[in-house]
């Protein structure tokens, strides 16, 4: 009996979730369709698109945008990774000047990162070569 309960809480808290990231979304796509003058359809794609660069869940992307929008006046501003995605796609929505640090972060951490063009020309050791 105890474990169809504590099976049923399951079901309940995974559908609370479910309904509080959807209400995330929502509340997202309505500050990107007030701010941006946008169709519902393009808000959820440009969520879609910041998840997918970002390699974050959509409801991640919806609550960094969120959290932008609710503490956009907050001194210190927050410092996370999130944050910082939240600055640099969304910024600009609220006049931030915390945009330039959150540009200057990302390019950092991209040229950090090796690009395709440095092997280019390189072999792999084991590789055999192919006609």
């Amino acid at each position: 009996m105890l474990e169809h309960i504590q099976g049923a809480d399951r079901r309940t808290l995974g559908r609370d979730r479910g309904t509080e990231g959807r209400r995330t979304i929502d509340l997202a796509q309505g500050i990107l369709i007030g701010q941006r003058r946008c169709s519902p359809n393009a808000a959820f794609a440009e969520l879609l698109a910041v998840s997918r660069r970002h390699d974050i869940t959509l409801t991640a992307a919806a609550e960094t945008l969120v959290d932008l929008a609710v503490h956009v006046d907050d001194d210190p501003r927050p410092t996370t990774m999130e944050a910082v995605i939240a600055e640099f796609e969304w910024g600009e929505l609220f006049g931030s000047a915390a945009r330039a640090d959150a540009n200057q972060c990302f390019d950092e951490r991209r040229a950090s990162r090796p690009q395709i063009g440095d092997f280019v020309g390189r072999t792999v050791p084991g590789a055999t070569e192919q006609p």
